[in-house]
């Protein structure tokens, strides 16, 4: 909601009945696992367009 409606932390935690608290937690937890999934993606595709891939033979 926060990121896809552009809504605040507080509207969210109104809007769903948490605490503020709580939500910052879960948009915590959230992006540490979304990073620490898309990092060995992102370096996987790092190593696939190197200059050494493109040189000639």
């Amino acid at each position: 909601m926060i990121k896809l409606h552009g809504l605040s932390y507080r509207q969210v935690a109104d809007t769903l009945e948490l605490s503020i608290k709580t939500v910052e937690n879960q948009m915590g937890k959230a992006i540490k696992t979304f990073r620490n999934l898309c990092l060995p993606v992102l370096l996987s595709l790092c190593n696939l367009f190197t200059v050494k891939n493109f040189m000639l033979p």
